[in-house]
């Protein structure tokens, strides 16, 4: 009777791990296919999709070290990308979360870009070659209304 508990046990563990690895490869299979369908139908006009384009410029522009022109630059990229991500369209509802996630990502690109146009200072880990020291009129909040 000993055994049958022992072995029991063995047997399920044994059953759970081996459905969960092939569970986890079936879910990399599928993510790994919508990922591939979210590509396509986001950089149908040809070129990077507005997402890719948005992390480049947040990376490039917009990063730790930043100044006016390229904050101004940033601004123009991420205006472009947020009339593309507004045309998007979705033939199916796997998609239908990238497309708003990309525009959703256009907001707040745009949101972070104007804030840190506006900061004309350093501080903290973020510095403005332009306003190299730290001011104590922004040693508060960045607002950004509509």
């Amino acid at each position: 009777m000993t055994e049958i508990i022992v072995f029991g046990a063995r047997a399920g563990a044994s059953a759970a791990a081996e459905a969960k690895r092939v569970i986890r490869q079936t879910a990399a299979k599928q993510a790994d296919a919508e990922i591939e369908t979210y590509s396509k139908t986001l950089s149908e006009e040809g070129g990077a999709s507005p997402l890719s384009v948005l992390r480049k410029t947040m990376w490039d522009k917009v990063g730790v070290v930043r100044n006016d022109a390229g904050l101004q630059n940033a601004l123009h990229i991420i205006k472009k990308q947020q009339l593309r991500a507004a045309t998007l369209t979705t033939a199916n509802s796997a998609t239908l979360r990238a497309v708003i996630e990309t525009r959703f990502a256009v907001t707040v690109a745009k949101l972070v870009a104007e804030s840190a146009l506006k900061r004309e200072e350093s501080r903290g880990t973020h510095y403005r070659t332009d306003y190299p020291n730290q001011s104590e009129e922004y040693a508060k909040p960045i607002m950004i209304k509509k």
